[in-house]
């Protein structure tokens, strides 16, 4: 799906994807230093823009591109997978570029979680990391004060709720310029 207007942050906005964006989205997919925990992506410049044009026409399903204020693409996000009955939703394809200011992925995931809380009126996010990827895991456990609810050898899930968000803007305070 589109969104109705960019998100925008104090330092960077979340966008929504569209096929011109394919070779930078391809570019990332397929960096050795960042897809050693993501599915494998075809090389398919092509693929991916059909990908995208179908991703834009799923229901509860938001794909952005992160950038700065000049428009210099840093990375990629998604919300998705939202059950509005259960109020809960997955975000994740999260991927930055190298060398980015660090402050792209504690906005970009603040950016995300305001959108699903406040926009869309959703309770809960859940979702999965790769267990070996530890940076990962630590940051969502320690920085982002995600709760693990579930772990084996292949994934760790986690959950975060809408009433530990404003925490969270608290805690990061910095780094948006979010209503806490």
């Amino acid at each position: 799906m589109l969104l109705h207007s960019p998100l925008v942050g104090k330092r960077i906005v979340l966008r929504s994807v569209v096929e011109s964006d394919a070779q930078f989205i391809l570019t990332l997919r397929s960096n050795p230093d960042l897809n050693q925990f993501i599915h494998d992506t075809d090389p398919s410049l092509e693929k991916q823009r059909e990908w995208t044009r179908t991703q834009q026409q799923r229901a509860g399903d938001f794909y952005m591109i992160i950038e700065d204020h000049t428009k210099r693409s840093l990375g990629t996000i998604g919300v998705y997978n939202i059950n509005r009955e259960k109020k809960t939703f997955e975000w994740g394809r999260w991927l930055i570029v190298p060398g980015a200011p660090f402050h792209v992925a504690a906005e970009s995931a603040l950016l995300a979680y305001s959108f699903a809380f406040n926009d869309l009126m959703l309770e809960m996010a859940i979702f999965v990391v790769k267990t070996r990827n530890i940076t990962v895991c630590n940051y969502f456990k320690t920085a982002l004060r995600s709760e693990i609810i579930e772990r084996d050898d292949e994934d760790t899930w986690f959950r975060f709720q809408k009433k530990d968000f404003g925490p969270l803007l608290v805690k990061f305070k910095e780094f948006h310029n979010l209503k806490c």
